[in-house]
C-alpha cells in the first residue's frame, strides 16, 4: 500500500538531471527509512519500495563507487551500499506510467485521472460526511 505521496522543491542544486534525480531517490529513501523504522516500533516490519523514472540515478545506485561523477558528494553514496545489501527494493517505472508527474508537472487532464486512479485517489466536488459545518 502506499503509505506517503508527496513533492517538495529539492534544496540540493545539482549540476546534471541525473544527479539532481539520484538527490531526489536518496530523500525518498531516507525517508522510507523513517517510516520503516516508526513501523518497527509497533512492531511491524516493511520493505521499501523506490520507483523511479530516472535511468542515470538508477545507473549510479546499481554500481559501486561514483565512476565517472564528478560533483555528487560521496555523502549520498550510501544509497548503494542499500541497494546491494537489497535493504531497499529500486525498481524502473516508465515516465508515461509515474504518478509523481501530477505533482511536478503540468499534465492533461486524462492523464491525471488516470495517474489518480492508478494511486487510488479520486476527485470529489462535495464535502466530505464527516466534515463539520459551517455557518
Amino acid at each position: 500500500h502506499c503509505i506517503r505521496t508527496g513533492a517538495k522543491t529539492q534544496t540540493l542544486i545539482a549540476l546534471s538531471s541525473g544527479e539532481a534525480e539520484l538527490y531526489a531517490l536518496v530523500k525518498a529513501c531516507s525517508e522510507g527509512l523513517g517510516i520503516q523504522s516508526l513501523a518497527k516500533d509497533f512492531h511491524r516490519n516493511l520493505s521499501i519500495r523506490t520507483y523511479t523514472d530516472a535511468s542515470a540515478a538508477m545507473g549510479i545506485v546499481g554500481r559501486k563507487g561514483l565512476g565517472k561523477l564528478r560533483h555528487v558528494d560521496t555523502q549520498y553514496l550510501w544509497i548503494q551500499d542499500a541497494a546491494a545489501r537489497k535493504a531497499i527494493e529500486f525498481s524502473k517505472v516508465s515516465g508515461s506510467l509515474n504518478p509523481s508527474d501530477i505533482c511536478t508537472k503540468g499534465v492533461e487532464n486524462w492523464r491525471l485521472t488516470e495517474h489518480m486512479n492508478r494511486i487510488s485517489v479520486q476527485a470529489r466536488c462535495d464535502r466530505a460526511v464527516t466534515a463539520p459545518t459551517l455557518k
